[in-house]
């Protein structure tokens, strides 16, 4: 359905406008029922002109902004996804400390084990000693980065616009590494 047609529904009483019931109710049905401060803050946000109602111009505004940041977060998660991936060099599905120290070296980066140690524990929220794909995820997607690790990750990734081995890439000087597949099909260092 387009942004339209979601108006219409959502415009019970076709007035031209979703007003706050409106809004809640929609909200019900879908599952996800907002209280009064999350209303408020919602119907805020598409409010666009702040007269108390939505129009359908602010509705489809709004979904298809939200759409365009579910889109990039979907995109961010792949990305992350390739980078877990890459790191995780003996397939295990997780990381440890050894993969994420064999990383910064393979950037050509080398962070002291008081980093990767700090680092570690930054992702390892579940404390199983293991870094799980979803854990990496959401490291990902928090904003600050004290060690610029998420930074080196992520940079280099832009750089090689995901296509493939990235990681073989920056060595530092006299380091040999054995090429071998990761997971998702490129070539590690």
């Amino acid at each position: 359905k387009n942004g339209k047609d979601m108006f219409r529904e959502i415009d019970r009483d076709g007035s031209g406008f979703i007003d706050p019931q409106e809004l809640k109710e929609i909200a019900t049905r879908l599952g996800n029922p907002l209280d009064d401060k999350q209303l408020k803050e919602l119907f805020r946000t598409i409010d666009t002109d702040k007269n108390g109602k939505i129009s359908a111009d602010e509705f489809v505004a709004w979904i298809n902004a939200e759409q365009s940041k579910n889109d990039v977060k979907r995109y961010l998660h792949a990305t992350a996804t390739v980078i877990f991936e890459e790191i995780d060099t003996d397939q295990s599905g997780f990381l440890d400390k050894a993969e994420l120290k064999a990383v910064t070296v393979r950037l050509g980066e080398d962070f002291t084990d008081k980093e990767i140690k700090k680092i570690f524990r930054e992702m390892d929220t579940d404390k199983d000693g293991k870094i799980s794909l979803q854990e990496f995820i959401a490291w990902m997607d928090k904003e600050n980065d004290k060690t610029g690790f998420r930074k080196l990750l992520a940079s280099n990734m832009q750089d090689n616009n995901m296509q493939g081995a990235w990681l073989d890439e920056k060595t530092p000087k006299g380091v040999t590494i054995k090429r071998k597949y990761t997971n998702s099909g490129s070539f590690l260092g």
